[in-house]
């Protein structure tokens, strides 16, 4: 039994029973296993056996008073009670101690729920009293008893000093944690919790609560704690937890219309809270969605009103008044509620059409813009294309360049050392017949000279012109005579010959025009000896 095992630790009762008809032990065991299990109606037929068995067993009192009381059958307790005062052995003090915490909770019990009522604050204050007086004469008997603290925080708590019952109620939850479980008392977190909803402190009950029931699971299936905190969800702002936490006491407790009534009120507030809310998570749409769930639950909501004023006030325990006024209280919001919430369709709808044609025209803009962009990129690869092409040409023309460069300077090496044989011809330029037969007469020439030879192998020339005309004829018409050859011609630059009377060979010429080059760039003047320009202009044309 102390492991749980319910089922094995009955089983093995009854066996123990068979043999032992009338321990009385055993059959206790089996009426708080009963208990355990939520039969109460069979941990009270297992009591009774034990009140019979043992016309004296205060346990067995004891144990009966305890379960009327959970029934609130409280005539009943006040019997058991009686009885086990008057059987109670001398000395038997715990047992005593148990009898008038016992008889304070049924006066605790016994204090009329209306006070505004005539006579009813009487009443409670009687009650009230007598519970207060029987706690503290239990305290007297045993000062550690945290059943009698707790009863005394109840009537403090029932009388309106909450602030005190607070204190009470959380100096006993120390007390019990300090017995290492030896002691539980779940009635005084929850009662603690009550107190911190009545000091409206409902995040604070709320977690209380929920701390109670995770260190006494039992509590968790307690259909009258489910609705305590379901209270204190509901007053800290988590109405949809408040719902959830009432359908599940509802599903425990299907027959309770205390429960039922409850379920509708806090669907018919959270309603009317989304009625006057003026700001919604997810715009028009959630809007919508709010209010349809507003509809919804005055629907709920009016139709279990309307089902507990069918049952009515006899059978509920509940004011016909009370319902008669929530009946049309939910129909009227539910009315209101259905208003809202087709405007707030209309606008939803307006809102969905206004931000479609904002997507097509940002669809639009942005196509335009794409379509921008691409102009800009096929312009910029156009132009990189044409960089690359002026790049491509300017290359060609600084090689062409630098060709030109390297043959000059080849020129002018081969020019320096009198051999111009090696010298390559641009390939660009066609062949030309007449240069090279020109070239061909010069190697001719360079035979001996022999007095008087141009006479006999040329024709007389013409009156005014002299050899040099016949030796220019060929370059002119080689295209390889400039004009300023002419010009140099006609004020009658002749070529020179040597001392020997011979015409110079090219070499000789090279020579020549590199010894003038010398001297004009030392400053002195070209001798009468130095070639003419059409000499190096034959040589460059060769180049």
């Amino acid at each position: 039994e102390a492991m749980g095992d319910l089922r094995t630790a009955e089983k093995e009762y009854l066996d123990l029973l068979k043999e032992f008809p009338k321990y009385v032990d055993c059959i206790l065991r089996l009426a708080c296993i009963c208990k355990k299990k939520g039969d109460i109606n069979g941990a009270e037929t297992w009591a009774r056996k034990a009140a019979e068995t043992s016309s004296n067993s205060a346990d067995a009192l004891a144990l009966l008073a305890g379960i009327y009381l959970e029934r609130r059958d409280l005539s009943s307790a006040k019997k058991c009670l009686e009885e086990l005062q008057s059987a109670l052995p001398t000395g038997a003090s715990n047992v005593e101690t148990y009898g008038r915490v016992a008889l304070g909770n049924i006066h605790l019990y016994s204090i009329p729920g209306e006070l505004h009522h005539s006579g009813n604050y009487e009443k409670a204050a009687v009650h009230l009293t007598n519970a207060m007086g029987l706690f503290k004469r239990a305290l007297e008997r045993d000062p550690g008893n945290l059943f009698a603290a707790n009863g005394i925080g109840c009537v403090l708590a029932e009388a309106g000093r909450l602030t005190d019952a607070k204190e009470v109620f959380l100096r006993a939850q120390e007390a019990s944690a300090a017995t290492d479980g030896f002691i539980t008392i779940s009635d005084a977190s929850v009662n603690l919790a009550n107190v911190q909803l009545g000091l409206k402190q409902s995040k604070a009950a709320e977690a209380t609560f929920k701390q109670a029931m995770k260190k006494h699971p039992s509590l968790q299936l307690d259909p009258r704690l489910l609705l305590y905190l379901a209270r204190a969800q509901y007053e800290s702002n988590h109405g949809e937890e408040a719902i959830k936490t009432v359908a599940k006491a509802l599903h425990l407790a299907p027959a309770d219309h205390r429960l039922r009534f409850n379920a509708a009120y806090l669907l018919q507030q959270g309603g009317a809270k989304v009625l006057h809310q003026t700001e919604f998570a997810g715009g028009e749409e959630g809007k919508v969605e709010a209010y349809r769930g507003a509809v919804l639950a005055f629907e709920n909501s009016h139709r279990i009103f309307m089902g507990l004023q069918k049952i009515g006030q006899s059978s509920t325990g509940i004011a016909t008044k009370k319902l008669d006024h929530h009946v049309g209280f939910a129909a009227e919001m539910h009315k209101s509620a259905l208003i809202k919430l087709s405007a707030a369709e209309k606008e939803a709808a307006a809102a969905s059409l206004k931000r479609n044609e904002q997507a097509l025209r940002r669809k639009a803009a942005a196509k335009t813009k794409e379509l921008e962009k691409q102009r800009r990129d096929a312009e910029s690869k156009a132009e990189e294309l044409r960089r690359q092409e002026i790049a491509k040409k300017t290359e060609e023309h600084l090689k062409h360049l630098k060709d030109a460069w390297k043959r000059g300077t080849a020129l002018e090496k081969a020019v320096a050392e009198g051999d111009i044989s090696g010298i390559q011809k641009p390939s660009a330029q066609p062949q030309d017949d007449t240069l090279d037969a020109y070239f061909a007469n010069i190697s001719e020439d360079d035979d001996e000279y022999v007095p008087g030879q141009e006479k006999m192998d040329a024709a007389p020339p013409e009156p005014g012109l002299d050899d040099d005309d016949d030796e220019m004829d060929p370059l002119k018409a080689a295209g390889l005579l400039s004009s300023s050859d002419e010009d140099e011609e006609e004020r009658g630059g002749d070529l020179q010959q040597n001392e020997s009377g011979k015409r110079p060979r090219v070499e000789d010429q090279v020579d020549t025009a590199n010894h003038a080059d010398h001297e004009q760039e030392a400053g002195n003047p070209p001798s009468s000896s130095s070639p003419t320009k059409k000499s190096r202009k034959l040589i460059d044309s060769d180049s």
